[in-house]
């Protein structure tokens, strides 16, 4: 009884292990069928037309930003560098960089931008060196907060 258990036991492995690349292939051909089409996983909107797309920040916005008082300053001119990320895969240019001085600085900014509501389609990321894997530091028009600024051992 015992023999026959093995040789049950022994015929299911082998016909496991011949299968073995059959399965293999299937699996293989489902995973790839599985990734999606769209190549730019920095940004999370599809393909569309320009219709589509959100509309721009409020022209008043930008002077409402400048208007703010901060012990750092806003940037709204160099934006280049906080526009892509480390490994230049994504590309999103900020409407703004933030360089704080202190947390106050920072706390103003996010309440400015509360105050302001959803109508401002502002967004916001905090940047340190730009080490993202996806763009999780971009903020397209929105506000970077370049927390390199901080790094001085006086933070308030």
């Amino acid at each position: 009884l015992v023999k026959k258990e093995e040789m049950g036991l022994t015929s299911s492995l082998r016909f496991r292990r011949r299968n073995n690349k059959t399965f293999l292939r299937i699996f293989i051909i489902l995973v790839l069928s599985c990734i999606p089409g769209r190549t730019n996983l920095c940004s999370n909107h599809s393909v569309s037309t320009p219709i589509d797309l959100p509309p721009s920040n409020p022209p008043h916005t930008r002077s409402t930003l400048d208007s703010l008082d901060l012990e750092g300053y806003i940037s709204f001119d160099d934006v280049h560098n906080a526009a892509k990320d480390f490994g230049n895969r994504c590309h999103s240019p900020p409407l703004a960089i933030l360089h704080p001085r202190s947390v106050s600085d920072i706390s103003s900014v996010m309440k400015h931008i509360l105050h302001l509501g959803s109508t401002s389609n502002l967004t916001v990321a905090a940047r340190g060196h730009g080490h993202s894997l996806q763009g999780q530091a971009l903020a397209h028009r929105g506000v970077v907060i370049s927390m390199e600024s901080l790094r001085s051992p006086d933070i308030k």
